[in-house]
């Protein structure tokens, strides 16, 4: 059952009106809580916080790491196309984060951010209302030490993600949007 279809049925049944009423009226409704209830799935699936949180990890990272530059997926689920997992593409270029976090058959949100000590600080813009919000997602290391060629090497792990490689082309049409658009997501940083 879709989301649409199951608000309607919570509502129709919370509230004695006609099937009238909800079919002219609950449009309105399925935008609004659209991007909402992106949110708040996009929070369970990853347990993640919706608002900034600057003691997400106990991991300690320093300043000088970078992410690097290129394009990440992301994923709550193991594989793409999962229904009800949440996902993450974007773009990574001299320290800022361009992208979109989306649910397989639904809309997206674009968002851009940047590395903030033990997390990705970011600002997502509903793609219904325009409202922008911050969001915070905590990377994560492995405690063991790692011998690397540079010190400065940084793995990019994401708290309550999968790391799923190279994205697809539908991923990177949602990508572009963004991208074409930034003034979707346009906000002081």
């Amino acid at each position: 059952m879709s989301a649409g279809a199951y608000l309607k049925t919570v509502f129709s049944s919370a509230v004695a009106v006609s099937n009238r009423y909800h079919s002219l009226h609950l449009s309105h409704w399925r935008f609004m809580l659209g991007g909402i209830l992106g949110s708040l799935m996009l929070c369970v699936a990853t347990n993640a916080s919706p608002l900034l949180n600057n003691d997400a990890s106990d991991a300690t990272f320093s300043n000088s790491d970078t992410i690097e530059d290129g394009v990440y997926l992301y994923g709550s689920a193991p594989e793409t196309g999962t229904l009800g997992a949440a996902y993450m593409v974007f773009a990574a270029q001299d320290s800022h984060l361009m992208g979109a976090m989306f649910m397989p058959q639904s809309s997206f949100d674009c968002f851009q951010g940047y590395r903030d000590g033990n997390e990705l600080a970011l600002q997502i813009t509903n793609s219904y209302t325009q409202e922008v919000y911050d969001y915070a997602i905590a990377l994560v290391t492995d405690d063991a030490p790692i011998a690397a060629a540079n010190p400065a090497d940084f793995v990019l792990a994401l708290d309550g993600f999968y790391d799923l490689g190279t994205p697809g082309a539908s991923e990177l049409a949602i990508l572009s949007t963004c991208q074409a658009t930034p003034s979707i997501v346009e906000t002081e940083l």
